[in-house]
């Protein structure tokens, strides 16, 4: 078995790997989640210098805004994702952290500079101009945008994060973690996942808290995605794992643990608290559920998420996350708006955003689709053939 040298693994029986249908449907229902809140917000754009939302009487549809929470659904699913073959190879990152770092610059960095590059010319150009939806915020696009997104450096500046389009934030965050992710690995075959996972979440809390206070960089920074991330490796340990001390934590109620971090989240929404809390607690609740369903699989929610729509949803997750805003901006600019529903207009705001769910975002999926093939489905299978091929080495 190859390695790196400063990982030396002992001779290992390589698992056949584990395709969970759950994981794909968490994945499909976030992603979808994500798209149809950025939906409400082109009807129900933000509005005054706090950045709230303007609902009106709808209010009742403010739950679906939140789609940052999604964001830590998703580094959650990722951590769990990403250490599972770990917890079944007895904690060794098989193949080493260099051959790692190849496999996941293959599965979503092309992809990535695709999605970039298509963004960069809809919003310079059909979609370029401030039209007062949502979508004002990734415009105009500067160079220095431009060269922050292509160095997956965005995230670190509070006037490049939300530029271009504004769901990109999240990959550089996802990116970086991924160089931190086998020091994890080590310190959880080392120590075990208790210890090392409350320590991320101490450190990056305190890095947190030193950086939040500077308004022109660093600020905007989610360095606490990080121990999001180490809890979802905690969880496939928990799960996956073959130790005595994940045998014993199997047996607590993680059903009731993340319904109880769920309960607790929403009332964070009524009696507001940092972002930080709310992203932990949701946190909390992905690791909970992961947990629960793959110990039981066949439990009615694990029936739910591996519903073969939530799971082609997943399938095509990565895709649909990085397009749908800017289309999403081209239907309603250059469909709705031509019908007289004019973005901002009170009397429209309803009708454009029942027009974007129900006729635009079947056709959105279908583009997307294209997109997934074109664009993300080749990697994906490259990605795959490096992990078949350090798996027979």
């Amino acid at each position: 078995m190859t390695n790196d040298s400063s990982q030396a693994v002992p001779p290992l029986q390589v698992k056949p790997r584990l395709h969970l249908a759950f994981l794909d449907g968490i994945r499909g229902f976030a992603a979808f989640y994500v798209a149809l809140g950025h939906a409400l917000l082109q009807g129900f754009p933000l509005f005054g210098s706090e950045g709230q939302y303007h609902l009106g009487l709808w209010n009742v549809l403010g739950i679906l805004r939140r789609g940052h929470d999604a964001v830590s659904i998703f580094i959650v699913l990722s951590g769990f994702c990403l250490m599972l073959p770990v917890a079944r190879a007895e904690g060794y990152l098989i193949g080493g952290w260099r051959n790692f770092i190849q496999k996941r610059f293959v599965r979503i960095i092309p992809t990535y500079y695709a999605a970039l590059i298509i963004s960069i010319v809809l919003a310079t150009t059909v979609i370029g101009q401030k039209t007062g939806t949502h979508w004002d915020v990734a415009i105009p696009v500067t160079r220095w945008d431009v060269i922050t997104h292509f160095l997956l450096i965005q995230d670190i500046f509070p006037a490049t994060q939300a530029k271009i389009n504004h769901v990109f934030w999240s990959i550089s965050v996802e990116w970086r973690i991924y160089f931190v992710f086998p020091l994890l690995v080590w310190a959880f075959r080392a120590k075990g996942f208790v210890w090392p996972t409350i320590v991320t979440f101490i450190v990056c809390g305190i890095i947190w808290e030193g950086l939040r206070h500077n308004p022109h960089i660093f600020s905007s920074l989610t360095i606490h995605y990080t121990a999001l991330f180490a809890l979802g490796m905690a969880g496939s340990t928990i799960v996956y794992g073959s130790t005595a001390i994940g045998e014993k934590w199997k047996k607590a109620p993680w059903a009731w643990m993340g319904f109880v971090a769920f309960v607790l989240y929403l009332g964070t929404l009524i009696h507001g608290v940092p972002a930080i809390v709310q992203d932990t607690l949701i946190g909390l609740f992905a690791t909970g559920l992961m947990i629960a369903v793959g110990l039981n699989p066949t439990c009615p929610m694990g029936q739910f998420l591996s519903w073969k729509p939530l799971c082609w949803l997943g399938g095509i997750g990565y895709s649909l996350y990085l397009m749908h805003a800017p289309l999403l901006q081209v239907f309603q600019q250059y469909v709705l708006t031509p019908l007289g529903l004019v973005a901002n207009s009170e009397p429209h705001r309803l009708e454009i955003v029942f027009c974007l769910i129900f006729v635009a975002m079947p056709l959105i999926l279908a583009v997307i689709w294209m997109f997934y093939k074109a664009f993300e489905l080749p990697f994906a299978k490259w990605s795959q053939a490096l992990t078949k091929k350090v798996e027979s080495a």
